[in-house]
């Protein structure tokens, strides 16, 4: 598979739109927040575009930074098409310990929540806090490469586009002596587990009086860890890749 890796641009709105309706709602946690998307595709789609808008806007500061994987299209290898995306917090250099949680939190609101799903997210947004600050924030302080969302479009399963967003990100921190953090999926919890990820938490939520939970770990990867044949592999592949990233960062600093 001929895959190119780039950081987001404002014009890949759309894709990222497109990716992230696709397939975030194979993560558990989606379809536990938003139950009715599905009966109000309109609004949903709407607020899932918000949700990325925003992320490029925190993209175009130098603390956070969305990658995306351009592939050719399956209906035309003649055009090249997003179809993977990387979210990134960079740690603040010099920072003063506030952390940095922009790119992070979730568009604060959505129309079509009920008020028990509203009480699902703050539940969520509270336990994922707790274990950010006890798990992450007070073991690396703000020094830590945090990986918000990590999305392939289901029509490019199983072609190494998550790997390679992943090596970027491991090249990255190698480099920088960082280590990272993510709060992980199903979908992707065993690729973490092969890159040397080691589980610190398993983060559970579920509103008082409900049988309904979800269940996530916790997940961090440090410089010292390294993993054999993964990391050799991503340090090879991915190094061509930082200058890609100097590059932006020094744009944004200029």
């Amino acid at each position: 598979m001929n895959l190119k890796i780039r950081p987001a641009l404002a014009s890949d709105l759309d894709a990222l739109t497109w990716i992230g309706l696709a397939a975030i709602p194979f993560e558990p946690q989606w379809p536990y927040r938003y139950p009715f998307a599905a009966e109000f595709p309109e609004d949903h789609n709407k607020f899932t575009r918000i949700r990325y808008s925003e992320w490029l806007e925190a993209a175009s500061t130098p603390e956070c930074i969305i990658m995306v994987a351009e592939s050719p299209s399956l209906q035309d290898k003649n055009i090249t098409k997003v179809v993977g995306l990387s979210i990134w917090r960079i740690p603040r250099r010099g920072s003063n310990g506030e952390s940095n949680n922009k790119c992070l939190n979730p568009c604060p609101s959505h129309p079509i929540l009920t008020s028990s799903q509203e009480q699902k997210n703050r539940r969520l947004r509270k336990s994922i806090g707790r274990a950010q600050e006890e798990y992450f924030d007070q073991v690396y302080g703000t020094n830590q490469l945090s990986l918000a969302q990590l999305a392939t479009h289901p029509d490019y399963f199983g072609r190494g586009t998550a790997t390679m967003l992943l090596e970027w990100g491991v090249a990255l921190a190698k480099k920088e002596r960082w280590p990272i953090t993510v709060f992980a999926g199903p979908m992707a919890y065993n690729l973490y587990k092969r890159f040397g990820f080691k589980t610190l938490v398993r983060v559970t939520t579920q509103v008082l009086d409900e049988e309904e939970k979800i269940e996530f770990p916790g997940m961090a990867w440090e410089p010292i860890d390294s993993v054999a044949k993964n990391e050799r592999r991503c340090v090879s592949s991915a190094h061509q890749l930082l200058v890609v990233y100097d590059s932006h960062r020094a744009s944004l600093s200029g």
